[in-house]
């Protein structure tokens, strides 16, 4: 008993109550709100130290750690250059209340609604989730600015959808099919036209709920640039940490506009790539939203 005791100590799991006077608000609420998983990986996991810190690869003055340029853009312009729908980017901002909601109420494994698009809801996901990546993604990093050495990853993230009926959005008709998505035109590339329920199921390897909403988010990444900008192995990791991060703030702004998600990382990642007619880019995560 007194070696678990010693081990919860240690992991800050058990603490002196009046160390944590302050806390216990915001511990019970994690509590009540059923996320105890959470917490202890949080408390356990909060002061590890990592050994491959990027000031010690290069240095901060390395000119490597500048965004990658976004080939991915360059190769579909070439490809559809007559396919870009650009969305509504006039948006009423998002209270903390809203987000808050979003957090707490989002749920997995939660039914699909019966309900259908409203006008602007593609367009609000898409935009407010993507803020952070446009930041990051556009920012030119200065050798002083540490969060931008750490989260450059986000830079070689990509965002395709796939929907599975017709939308109007800006009076245009967005036609069942495959898209990516360009974050700095707030705009979608065709990249095919159908209805492709089945094919995305079969690729999350038989989940029929990966394809059973309105629509599916794939977010893939472009690991072999990242690694030329992050040159150490846990660049891999910054990439799946960056994906998560990204997945998360999809799923808050589908459930602030009432949707339920499902969210899978099962991918048959050859069959995938060429569905989405990927070159470079690994496909690493899916999002339902309906």
């Amino acid at each position: 008993m007194d070696d678990i005791l010693s081990t919860f100590i240690s992991y800050g799991l058990l603490a002196e109550a009046s160390t944590i006077v302050h806390k216990k608000a915001g511990v019970q609420e994690w509590v009540d709100n059923g996320w105890i998983d959470a917490l202890v990986l949080h408390l356990s996991s909060r002061n590890l130290n990592y050994s491959d810190d990027p000031a010690y690869f290069n240095g901060l003055e390395n000119e490597s750690f500048e965004p990658i340029e976004n080939s991915k853009i360059k190769e579909i312009d070439e490809k559809n250059a007559s396919n870009y729908y650009y969305l509504n980017s006039d948006l009423d901002d998002i209270s903390g209340e809203d987000i808050l909601h979003g957090i707490i109420g989002r749920r997995s494994f939660q039914p699909f609604y019966k309900k259908e698009f409203n006008q602007n809801d593609i367009d609000s996901i898409l935009w407010f989730s993507n803020q952070y990546a446009r930041k990051r993604g556009t920012k030119i990093f200065e050798s002083s600015d540490r969060d931008s050495v750490y989260d450059s990853a986000f830079s070689a993230l990509h965002t395709y959808i796939v929907i599975y009926k017709d939308l109007l959005i800006l009076d245009q008709v967005l036609s069942a099919g495959c898209y990516y998505y360009d974050l700095n035109k707030h705009a979608l590339i065709l990249i095919r036209e159908g209805n492709y329920k089945k094919e995305v199921a079969k690729l999350a390897i038989g989940q029929k709920r990966a394809a059973g909403g309105l629509a599916t988010i794939i977010i893939a990444a472009d690991l072999e640039k990242y690694s030329t900008v992050y040159k150490h192995e846990r660049s891999y990791r910054n990439l799946l940490i960056n994906t998560a991060q990204l997945c998360q703030f999809y799923l808050v702004q589908a459930t602030i506009k009432g949707f339920n998600t499902f969210i899978t990382p099962a991918i048959l990642d050859e069959e995938m790539a060429d569905f989405l007619d990927l070159s470079d880019n690994i496909p690493l995560y899916i999002a339902a939203i309906g």
